[in-house]
C-alpha cells in the first residue's frame, strides 16, 4: 500500500512541478517588467485582473506598456511553454503545437543524444487576438502587438508551406501546384501572425533601449 502512495505522490509532483515552475517565471516577469517600465518612462497598466496567468488561448492581450516620452503602446499577449525541454511550432493557419523531450541530460551538448523519448502534443488553434482588450484608447497611440512567450521552451519554429523548387525533383516530376512544408527557427523579434515575438528578457531590453521600434 505504501508503494503505490509512493508512486501516486510522484506522479502528482511531476504534474504539479511544471506549473510552479510558470508561477514563479510569472512573477519573475511582472516584477521585472514594471521596473523597467518605472525606469524608462512607460506606464504600466493590466488588462484584466488575472493578467499574470493570461492563458495561450484568451484570445485578448493581458497588459500594456504605454510610452510616456512618445505613442507607442505595447499590446502583450501571453503564452506559455509548460516544459523547458520542448520545441514550439506555429503553423501557417494559427494553429501550434509543442513537442516534448524526455531526455537524461540538459539542453546542452550532446542533449541530442540523451533523448529516450518524443511526445509531440495535439494541434491546437491560437485564437486572433483583441489587442486593444480591457482598454478605452482613442487609437492615437501606435500600438505595437507583442505575443511574450514566458516561460520559453527550447526552441521556437514557424512551419509554412511552401512551393517545392524544381533542383529539389526531376524536372519532368514537378508541377507548379506541388508543395513542401519548411520549418524556420523564430527568434526575438521575428513576425509570428499579427504579432512580434519576444521573451521576458528580450521584451525588458525592448522597454530599456527601445532596440526595434
Amino acid at each position: 500500500m505504501e508503494f503505490w502512495i509512493f508512486i501516486a505522490c510522484a506522479v502528482l509532483v511531476v504534474l504539479i512541478v511544471p506549473y510552479i515552475r510558470l508561477v514563479i517565471k510569472r512573477i519573475s516577469l511582472a516584477v521585472r517588467v514594471k521596473r523597467a517600465c518605472r525606469e524608462n518612462g512607460f506606464t504600466f497598466r493590466p488588462a484584466h485582473p488575472f493578467w499574470m496567468f493570461g492563458r495561450n488561448n484568451s484570445g485578448h492581450c493581458d497588459f500594456y506598456c504605454i510610452s510616456e516620452k512618445d505613442s507607442r503602446m505595447y499590446s502583450v499577449k501571453l503564452f506559455a511553454s509548460l516544459h523547458r525541454l520542448a520545441d514550439l511550432t506555429f503553423f501557417d493557419d494559427r494553429n501550434y503545437r509543442t513537442k516534448r523531450y524526455f531526455a537524461l541530460g540538459g539542453r546542452g551538448r550532446g542533449f541530442s543524444d540523451s533523448i529516450v523519448w518524443e511526445k509531440e502534443s495535439r494541434i491546437k488553434k491560437l485564437r486572433e487576438t483583441d489587442w486593444y482588450y480591457g482598454t478605452e484608447d482613442d487609437y492615437t497611440h501606435r500600438n505595437v502587438p507583442v505575443l511574450l512567450v514566458n516561460p520559453v521552451p527550447m526552441k521556437i519554429y514557424r512551419s509554412k508551406i511552401v512551393p517545392l523548387q524544381r533542383l529539389e525533383r526531376a524536372y519532368v516530376f514537378c508541377k507548379k501546384e506541388e508543395t513542401t512544408v519548411a520549418n524556420t527557427q523564430v527568434y526575438d523579434g521575428d513576425f509570428i501572425y499579427d504579432a512580434y515575438l519576444f521573451s521576458a528578457s528580450s521584451f525588458t531590453r525592448e522597454l530599456d533601449h527601445s532596440c526595434i521600434f
